[in-house]
């Protein structure tokens, strides 16, 4: 099953706060909501809400994110992603294994479900919950 990359190397903070200040520079020169939409690839939804924003004289600059950044950049990802192709099921353990193996960076197995579904995988493949009873 192919993936488009999108759903899951997001721009990072950065590039997004840029995005924004070029929405208000654009809005500053009198560009259309559509305009910033189209030339920055964003929803005409988030072109009205930098709008709305600009237009309030609100800053364009992004607020500190909710929660704990993701620990692994869009290539590993990808890698992962791949990784999760290779076989025909998982465990929670198994694959908290493989991105230690695969990235060097350790998820508890309880929270590698997290990984598995921002992969858009869960549904698409087979995965299997481990049991207490299968673990012992």
């Amino acid at each position: 099953m192919a993936l488009a990359l999108e759903n899951f190397c997001t721009i990072s903070r950065l590039e997004m706060e840029e995005r924004r200040m070029n929405a208000a520079a654009m809005f500053r020169r009198g560009a259309s909501q559509a305009e910033v939409a189209r030339v920055l690839g964003v929803t005409r939804t988030s072109a009205s809400r930098w709008h709305s924003a600009f237009q309030a004289g609100k800053d364009m600059k992004l607020r500190k994110a909710p929660g704990r950044p993701c620990r692994l950049s869009g290539e590993q990802l990808r890698s992962l992603y791949s990784l999760w192709e290779t076989r025909s099921k998982w465990t929670d353990a198994q694959f908290a294994e493989a991105v230690r193996i695969e990235t060097g960076v350790k998820y508890d197995p309880d929270h590698v479900g997290r990984i598995v579904r921002r992969l858009g995988l869960r549904q698409t493949r087979g995965y299997h919950r481990e049991t207490p009873r299968e673990a012992a």
